[in-house]
């Protein structure tokens, strides 16, 4: 069945549990078999807006919560609607569940059952094991920074949480020098005047911060990381900016057009706007834009 789903900020488990409606109909079948294993996420405009799933995880899903599910309800509740980095582990050093960021991020090896010391690189298992089993015997919650499993020079902080019968670990991404790159790169922009780099999440929100982007809008920086980037266009330009970027999120081409940048306290100004995919190895998180001033 399907049933409408609330805003999501990240993809799921498995590459390919997002479709279109017209990949849906006209594939229906394997989809079907692949929404009884796991929510299939139906897209529209490059964004999830119904879930295909099965009757006894939607019947879960909507069971009041009383007795003694309530709390593993909760807890599936969070995972599923949390964009940050979450995963339960049990005594025994495996996955008890992950929210939806981490199934994005690291597929199968985030799976109930798998080793959570599969989520950091081979040299950093060993750390990761024994700060578990220190925080599952009682000891007070702890934090470690470790290499991360797939990407050399990226890094993972995570805080370690007492859990019931296991713990509780919440990450965060980060090192390499890519950071420092952008942040570059974002600077010499804003010297320009005249051009900028937007980073754009699946849902259309620029994820900052964006210092050329605020030079040349004049929209403060902090006002842009809660806008949608369609809203710094005109409403005549909106459409077509918007098309790009779900056309480029649900094939992974790049695209340019034409568009024109709204400027506070002036005259929309002409530009030329460029998107291309950001990948993961697991598909596609985003888009990046390019806006160039025309004069």
């Amino acid at each position: 069945m399907e049933v409408p789903a609330a805003p999501l900020t990240q993809r799921d488990s498995k590459p390919g549990d997002r479709v279109t409606a017209s990949d849906l109909v006209r594939n229906f079948g394997t989809w079907r078999e692949r929404a009884l294993r796991a929510p299939v996420y139906i897209l529209h405009r490059g964004r999830p807006r119904l879930i295909l799933a099965s009757v006894e995880l939607v019947d879960m899903l909507c069971r009041p919560l009383e007795g003694g599910d309530s709390d593993s309800l909760r807890l599936a509740a969070l995972l599923e609607g949390s964009p940050d980095m979450i995963v339960i582990v049990d005594r025994t050093l495996n996955i008890v569940a992950a929210s939806r960021s981490v199934r994005a991020r690291f597929g199968g090896d985030a799976a109930h059952g798998s080793p959570a010391t599969g989520l950091v690189a081979s040299d950093g298992a060993a750390v990761l094991a024994a700060a578990i089993r220190r925080v599952a015997a009682g000891a007070l919650a702890e934090a470690v920074d470790l290499p991360l499993a797939g990407e050399p020079g990226r890094r993972v902080s995570l805080a370690i949480e007492p859990h019931p019968d296991g713990v509780a670990l919440f990450g965060r991404e980060t090192g390499g020098a890519t950071n420092d790159d952008r942040a570059s790169l974002d600077e010499t922009f804003a010297v320009s005047r005249g051009a900028a780099v937007a980073r754009i999440d699946c849902y259309g929100f620029l994820d900052g911060p964006h210092t050329a982007l605020a030079t040349l809008t004049g929209i403060g920086d902090s006002m842009l990381s809660s806008l949608r980037f369609v809203s710094l266009f005109t409403i005549g330009s909106r459409g077509r900016v918007a098309d790009m970027i779900a056309a480029v999120a649900a094939d992974g081409e790049p695209r340019s057009g034409p568009a024109h940048l709204l400027i506070d306290s002036e005259d929309p100004r002409a530009v030329t706007v460029a998107f291309a995919p950001r990948r993961r190895k697991t598909g596609i998180e985003g888009v990046v834009a390019l806006v160039l001033a025309v004069n």
